[in-house]
């Protein structure tokens, strides 16, 4: 993704380029590892990520619980307002891993007027 690329899930959008958690116009500061985690279930929407490859990705060469992940899942799952029993982005799949479930669509910044001009995607789910 380019450094114009931005991110959206129903209301939200993950601002790339300043690591920002967009709900509406409220910016939402998250942890470095936090966004992370959130940046690689949305680029990897569908499909069932393993506490293992999540850890990979983002805790790369470094020793860490995988319990962290179930704590960081939890604090994205009360940021997005999404409830574990019916979830409408973060699914659990238990003893397996977890899938990001919201509705997909790419588009180009330019089509957005909530965004700075420029080119770039976004996507929207």
């Amino acid at each position: 993704m380019n450094a114009m690329t931005d991110t959206d899930t129903d209301d939200y959008s993950l601002d790339y380029d300043n690591e920002l958690l967009l709900h509406g116009r409220q910016e939402i500061r998250l942890r470095p590892k936090l966004f992370a985690l959130l940046v690689y279930m949305v680029e990897h929407p569908n499909r069932l990520l393993t506490r293992e490859e999540l850890l990979t990705y983002v805790w790369p060469g470094v020793y860490v619980s995988s319990d962290i992940i179930k704590t960081y899942v939890r604090d994205l799952r009360k940021l997005l307002d999404d409830d574990p029993h019916n979830p409408n982005f973060i699914e659990t799949k238990h003893g397996r891993g977890y899938r990001f479930i919201g509705n997909i669509e790419l588009k180009t910044l330019q089509q957005e007027s909530l965004f700075r001009a420029g080119v770039g995607t976004r996507y929207h789910f």
